[in-house]
């Protein structure tokens, strides 16, 4: 498919001048500038989340019709890895961590899966936290 660069763009008076053609491969999935409504994401993640209760849950939630994005957070425990790989293997995607530390909390590694499903962006996520030993 080819388009221009005045019809890939999100407006703007382009008259009298000739836009350079972008040519778009047949693999890359085209998506309209139009919002999903907020109720068709929400939708989405019941569904997910009904539909896969074998699945860990996340315990917190948001949702973005702008950039048809659905964030999960997961509890920050080492268990939490577990349930990274899980929403991986069921959906597609990689778990990736990267090791970090703050002043008030210490050292974590942030953890995270992300993957498309039915037109949004999924990702899953914790910042896990070493065992304390109980004292």
């Amino acid at each position: 498919m080819t388009t221009t660069a005045d019809a890939a763009s999100s407006g703007g008076d382009h008259a009298g001048t000739a836009a350079p053609a972008i040519d778009i491969p047949d693999y890359v999935t085209i998506t309209g500038p139009a919002k999903m409504p907020l109720h068709a994401v929400a939708s989405i993640l019941i569904e997910m989340l009904t539909g896969n209760p074998d699945l860990p849950g996340p315990r917190a939630v948001s949702l973005s019709q702008l950039s048809r994005d659905i964030d999960m957070q997961f509890p920050g425990t080492p268990d939490t890895f577990h349930a990274m790989a899980a929403w991986a293997k069921r959906f597609g995607g990689t778990v990736i961590a990267e090791p970090g530390s703050d002043q008030e909390s210490g050292p974590y590694v942030r953890c995270e899966v992300q993957f498309p499903h039915r037109g949004v962006q999924v990702k899953g996520y914790a910042y896990i936290k070493p065992v304390r030993a109980a004292t």
